[in-house]
């Protein structure tokens, strides 16, 4: 009885989550080492099963760049990387391609056996569009940004409780296909639908003062302390793109952008579900605490 009313009580505490999210738009990057490991997969994916169940509007981006690398190995093809992007030309591009869709077409099958519905978002239907991104003095080849999302795709499959799966690929105008890096896509797609959430789904717990210390993981942070800690070198590495596309996100109007750990079991459920949460969310400057 006693395991009953506690299973109780955790539904009670989700309630207004769940009446506060129905309808409302969650974009969800999935990527790091977590996409490696199948007991990490079907975890997140059974959240996302469940969040869409009960009515919230979910769409899944998806990297795949380890598994990229691998192929390219094994086709005796070097990764070269600039600034952190891969340099991709006219060889690599397609197998990026097969990489990526071999790789959707594994989630999408592990959710519709959880009893989830689907979509894929063929970079061939044109939804997201893109343009060659431009560094100053770095040419990273057939390396992309999003241009343009067209919502209609996305409002269908949230009309319909389908979970739309895509690729950080996407044609341009001229006709050319753009690797695009995964964080920034699922910034650009949350944006355009003003999305009440934008979560980072990684290997990292979420923004921590002492990588070292567990307990020094932030909890919420608003954009000019985000920036600060850049600044400070307290956030580094591949952390940095991922709070610097949440920043982008929460300045265009999305609510809250959630950093969150993939390896622990349904974190996304308690990070979103939750009063506590799991891992760090970035706040507008003049939020108020609250759902």
């Amino acid at each position: 009885m006693e395991e009953a009313t506690r299973k109780t009580q955790v539904l009670i505490e989700a309630l207004p989550y769940i009446l506060k999210f129905r309808d409302r738009y969650s974009v969800v990057k999935y990527g790091g080492s977590v996409l490696r490991e199948n007991r990490f997969i079907r975890a997140v994916l059974q959240d996302l099963v469940f969040m869409s169940t009960v009515g919230m509007r979910v769409i899944l981006v998806h990297g795949g760049g380890s598994r990229i690398s691998e192929t390219l190995a094994a086709r005796g093809i070097k990764s070269e990387f600039v600034n952190g992007l891969r340099y991709t030309d006219s060889s690599t591009i397609e197998i990026i391609r097969e990489v990526l869709l071999e790789v959707n077409g594994e989630i999408r099958r592990t959710i519709e056996e959880l009893g989830g519905r689907t979509a894929l978002l063929d970079p061939e239907s044109r939804a997201l569009k893109a343009v060659k991104l431009n560094r100053p003095g770095a040419d990273l080849g057939l390396v992309g940004e999003i241009s343009q999302v067209d919502k209609t795709f996305f409002e269908e499959c949230g009309r319909n409780g389908t979970i739309p799966v895509v690729p950080p690929v996407a044609f341009g105008a001229d006709g050319f296909l753009y690797n695009i890096n995964a964080d920034t896509v699922a910034s650009q797609i949350a944006t355009a639908l003003q999305a009440e959430k934008l979560v980072f789904l990684s290997d990292q717990p979420g923004v921590m003062r002492n990588r070292d210390n567990a307990e020094s993981l932030i909890s919420i942070l608003r954009p000019s302390q985000a920036r600060g800690l850049i600044e400070d070198g307290i956030i580094t590495a591949g952390m940095i793109p991922k709070v610097q596309a949440a920043l982008t996100a929460i300045s265009q109007g999305v609510r809250k952008v959630h950093l969150v750990a993939g390896h622990i079991p349904h974190a996304l459920l308690l990070e979103i579900f939750t009063t506590q949460g799991t891992g760090t969310e970035i706040v507008p400057e003049d939020y108020q605490n609250g759902i």
